[in-house]
């Protein structure tokens, strides 16, 4: 009885602080005072190995540092979301069993696993959750720009013990698989480790940074570190299966010897190499108005991209659509001959070089960022297109977005992360930085309004990729290509390119002599 008592007071108590702590910062937060429930929690089978090693890029286990994919996956080990993405696109169930989407989109409801717990032992709860969205939408968060959700979110609320409401500013039908599943950089956090820490402070605290302190929820739980990695430990209470494999290291200087090797880089030695495309690629952004439409047609169609994958960047592969090889959102487009498309539109080739109808030459500008793929990519294309005829020239710059979003551009060479859901609404929309005009044509204004409308999203959004791609945003070109080493006690090994750590499916394991 004294138990529970002093359960209700500390969690009263945090109720009461979290009210105060969200006064006037961020979107409305409704937070009322509920009572946990306790649980049983299953131990089905998911690993089939004492011991296992993988070899990853280095990078931090604190998951408000810097946002990159080499983190996201170690996130994923350490902490839950609320959904989780399959590597066809689809969203299943993570810490939330359940959800409902209303209000066009507006709104999204989720109940969550009672089975959910964290390392402690202690349920994760819907303050849990509704402290971590507030977290990722309020301006003063020391959080990536790419990470905060400040322009989406309106309010949360806190419908009971099991149930959360998400509103948003405007409708989002891409809100599970882009912000609420797990690589995204938005996994729910520990509030009641947390709530009392000033903001500012957040990223400091021991709960991201020391290791016997942290707190997550995840499958493993990292237990030392030092020079070579981190060695990871089983969560025995984890709410989707405890791990048969007690112990997993994970190593950047490939010592011990990788089972499972991540790299973007060709190693020999090893005894299968499996090469996938991630979920970032390379495109030439169009400034709309600066770009005649048959020459935004034509482009994509004069750009060797199997030559740039294979001569200038190696570690990448061809990419025609803003979606991932695989989706189901694939779009097949019939090739247009770009000679023909220019010449019905009246332009032609003088001296080599193509002019308008008016003769005049064009005049074809490409700003790049600095880092040196784009550089090499980018130099590269002006290869290509100097020798089809074209007048083009190449910048670098600094600061590429501020670039981007004041128009100072013809074409932008930009990387850009997909998502299961193509982001056709934030990025093509009327309400993005970077429509420039070129998107506001009818079919494409129908096709963005059937996918908040349609009962069938997989065919309203092939539509509007169909749309978008007959009147292309830029030249799509390559994906960021990625190789994994395996060895020979791994078999029927299979990838996830959203969430490639934490996410791996239909592969097995050979027992080990290793001792755990």
């Amino acid at each position: 009885m004294q138990q529970n008592v002093r359960r209700t007071a500390i969690l009263a108590g945090f109720v009461i602080s979290l009210v105060t702590l969200l006064a006037g910062c961020g979107p409305k937060v409704s937070l009322p005072h509920v009572r946990l429930p306790h649980v049983r929690l299953p131990h089905p089978r998911i690993f089939y190995r004492p011991e296992m090693i993988l070899g990853v890029p280095r990078c931090s286990l604190n998951p408000l540092s810097s946002h990159t994919k080499n983190r996201n996956w170690f996130i994923s080990l350490m902490y839950d979301s609320l959904v989780k993405i399959q590597p066809d696109g689809e969203v299943i169930p993570d810490i939330a069993n359940s959800w409902s989407i209303r209000n066009h989109y507006t709104t999204y409801v989720f109940h969550l696993n009672p089975h959910a717990k964290w390392w402690n032992g202690r349920p994760i709860s819907v303050h849990d959750v509704a402290w971590s969205y507030w977290l990722y939408a309020n301006p003063q968060a020391p959080i990536s720009n790419a990470k905060s959700l400040t322009s989406l979110i309106r309010g949360i609320h806190i419908i009971n013990a099991g149930t959360v409401e998400i509103q948003l500013k405007y409708p989002d039908p891409a809100f599970l698989s882009n912000v609420a599943a797990s690589g995204s950089g938005h996994p729910i956090l520990p509030a009641f480790m947390l709530y009392h820490v000033p903001i500012k402070n957040l990223p400091f605290s021991p709960i991201f940074n020391k290791i016997p302190d942290m707190m997550g929820s995840g499958p493993y739980r990292p237990f030392s570190a030092n020079a070579q990695g981190v060695k990871w430990v089983a969560n025995p209470h984890y709410f989707l299966g405890a791990p048969k494999s007690h112990v997993l290291i994970t190593t950047w200087t490939n010592s011990p010897a990788p089972d499972i090797n991540w790299t973007s880089e060709k190693t020999d030695g090893k005894s299968h190499v499996l090469t996938y495309s991630g979920p970032s690629y390379y495109m030439l952004l169009y400034n709309s108005p600066k770009i005649p439409s048959a020459v935004g047609t034509a482009l994509p169609e004069m750009i060797n991209r199997l030559a740039l994958a294979r001569s200038e960047a190696p570690s990448f592969t061809p990419a025609y659509q803003p979606v991932i090889p695989g989706s189901p959102y694939t779009v097949v487009q019939p090739f247009q001959n770009p000679r023909a498309i220019l010449h019905d539109a009246g332009y032609k080739q003088i001296h080599h070089t193509w002019v308008d109808p008016h003769g005049h030459k064009i005049d074809l500008g490409v700003v790049t960022g600095s880092d040196p793929s784009a550089v090499r990519l980018a130099s590269a294309i002006h290869r290509q297109l100097t020798a089809a005829g074209w007048n083009i020239r190449v910048t670098t710059s600094h600061n590429l977005l501020h670039t981007e979003e004041t128009h100072a551009f013809t074409m932008a060479l930009v990387e850009r992360r997909v998502r299961p859901y193509p982001l056709l609404v934030q990025e093509y929309g009327p309400r993005s930085r970077h429509n420039y005009g070129e998107y506001d044509s009818l079919p494409f204004r129908q096709s963005l309004q059937n996918i908040l409308t349609s009962p069938n999203p997989t065919t309203a959004t092939k539509e509007a990729l169909t749309a978008l791609l007959q009147s292309p945003p830029g030249a799509f070109l390559l994906w960021r290509a990625h190789h994994i080493f395996i060895t020979s006690h791994v078999h029927g090994f299979r990838v996830n390119p959203f969430d490639p750590l934490s996410s791996v499916q239909n592969w097995s394991v050979t027992p080990s002599t290793r001792q755990s």
